[in-house]
């Protein structure tokens, strides 16, 4: 994958056909702007792959870092407040994809990745025909924030 596609799914808003709604991308820009977070840097020291026929390899961290969690937890209150409900039909894995299509894991493990948190995003992910990431909103975290 191009590098400009690397990205953290803090929250996935469910299968839609075609675009967001303007309600559903209304109050999630309005839960993401009620995150109060610090920036923070994390460690990408894991590595894997799903077992689904894209065979996607991933970065990971072998413990989810407490900052990391604190983002997901705080944006997750906020998209319930907002009357959008959680994704947890599987438990949240933080993973970076890098590669799709693998043919199969990779059998040595890869060097740590740092990866520097200023802000978080809403994008609006088109799968098919071709995959294309619309960005919907961009939100800083703020220096001295708990």
């Amino acid at each position: 994958m191009s590098p400009q596609r690397y990205h953290l799914t803090l929250h996935f808003l469910g299968g839609f056909a075609g675009r967001l709604s303007p309600d559903l991308v209304h109050r999630a820009a309005c839960a993401a702007a009620s995150v109060r977070l610090a920036p923070f840097e994390f460690t990408l020291d894991a590595w894997g792959s799903f077992r689904t026929r894209e065979a996607p390899f991933w970065l990971g961290c072998n413990e989810v870092p407490a900052a990391l969690a604190a983002l997901h937890g705080q944006l997750l209150d906020g998209l319930r407040r907002q009357g959008i409900p959680a994704d947890d039909a599987r438990p949240w894995v933080p993973h970076v994809t890098v590669l799709r299509g693998a043919e199969r894991r990779a059998a040595t493990p890869v060097p740590a990745v740092h990866w520097r948190v200023a802000d978080f995003h809403l994008i609006d992910s088109q799968l098919a025909p071709r995959p294309e990431y619309v960005p919907l909103g961009c939100w800083p975290l703020l220096a001295g924030a708990c």
